[in-house]
């Protein structure tokens, strides 16, 4: 009996000593990343540029909240944290430069209770911009001051500001890959008090658009500010001269209020361009053309691919009448007509005069 009772407390025993000191409880879960070139790492900034950094801020952000943490030449680490899907950002520094930011990298993970998840954190060479002009220059730059001209780039817009004209140069060209991020609540917002009637972004010369990313912990408003009278161009155009040029988009990112008078309102996707929308939103934007209006909210002479997020409440339409499609238009009877991929996902609704035309798609 005796026997029994102290194997039973020595049992007891155990199971609140592994308790305590266990790496995580059995309702948490470990969290382990490893960022930059060690191991087996697929990061896109140089060897060289990442290891000249000194420090690395880690800025966790799921159920538990906001987890900020700071580590001296540390290629990794590692968290016990509630269960659930986390925002997991890395952004590397160079100490003695100020602690400006040079280098980037931001997944989407989820956790499980009790378990053990281990992920690689790609690193990106990165910039923060706070107003039009800077970031019109930091894209120009891509490809030749900050990276090779295949690696994507990192720009972390940092503030609200205005889309301005300063000359036929207002509009931002990319033939790189540029990724646009935001850590908290930013617009950028369409300023017709400087005649700014042109698109915000063109997707030129093979390059690659993206707005937002899995894990991005801001939101990014690109706002055309109809002002009741002004008509201007789209939003973003995706140049459809160059089969490679594309635009990505994921949920923390908004395109809204625009009133064009072309077709295409909020997106326009030229006949060899692509457009793939896997989150965000598309809403209250209208083409006003002069003939029958197309596309307010994504017309689609290349292809469309619509992985999720939602489309709703953009017309078709000018003082003579209704358009068509005014959710999203997709040209046919030509030889070479766009194409929405189907099936699509995400939601397409309350546009005028119609969701999606020509609706059945052929």
């Amino acid at each position: 009996m005796k026997k029994i009772l102290y194997g039973g407390c020595f049992l007891l025993i155990t199971i609140i000593i592994c308790g305590c000191f266990s790496p995580w409880r059995g309702d948490e879960g470990n969290l382990s990343i490893v960022w930059g070139h060690s191991g087996n790492s697929r990061g896109y900034i140089s060897q060289t540029d990442f290891e000249s950094l000194d420090m690395f801020k880690v800025i966790l952000k799921g159920p538990g909240g906001t987890i900020e943490e700071e580590f001296r030449g540390k290629p990794g680490a590692s968290f016990s944290v509630i269960p659930g899907t986390w925002s997991v950002v890395v952004k590397g520094y160079l100490v003695s430069n100020q602690a400006d930011l040079k280098a980037m990298g931001i997944e989407q993970i989820e956790v499980k209770t009790g378990k053990r998840t281990s992920e690689v954190i790609n690193m990106y060479s990165a910039v923060e911009v706070g107003d039009w002009w800077t970031l019109h220059d930091c894209v120009d730059t891509i490809g030749t001051q900050f990276t090779g001209p295949t690696r994507p780039f990192i720009i972390v817009i940092k503030d609200s500001f205005k889309a301005e004209n300063q000359g036929p140069v207002s509009t931002i060209s990319t033939n790189k890959s540029a990724i646009l991020v935001a850590e908290k609540p930013v617009t950028i917002t369409r300023d017709l008090s400087s005649v700014f009637m042109s698109q915000f972004f063109s997707v030129t010369g093979g390059g690659t658009l993206t707005l937002g990313k899995p894990g991005m912990i801001g939101t990014i408003t690109l706002d055309g500010s109809f002002d009741g009278i002004t008509l201007t161009f789209y939003v973003i155009e995706v140049d459809g001269s160059y089969p490679a040029n594309k635009l990505e988009m994921y949920d923390g990112v908004t395109i809204k209020n625009n009133r064009s008078s072309l077709n295409g309102s909020g997106v326009f996707v030229g006949q060899l361009a692509s457009f793939v929308m896997n989150g965000g939103t598309i809403i209250n934007n209208t083409a006003n053309h002069s003939g029958t209006p197309q596309g307010g909210g994504v017309y689609v002479a290349g292809a469309f691919t619509m992985n999720g997020g939602t489309i709703r409440d953009n017309a078709a339409r000018n003082i003579l009448g209704p358009g068509v499609g005014g959710g999203v238009y997709v040209v046919a009877g030509v030889s070479t007509p766009g194409i929405f991929n189907q099936p699509y996902r995400g939601t397409i609704s309350g546009n005028f005069p119609d969701n999606i035309f020509p609706w059945p798609l052929p």
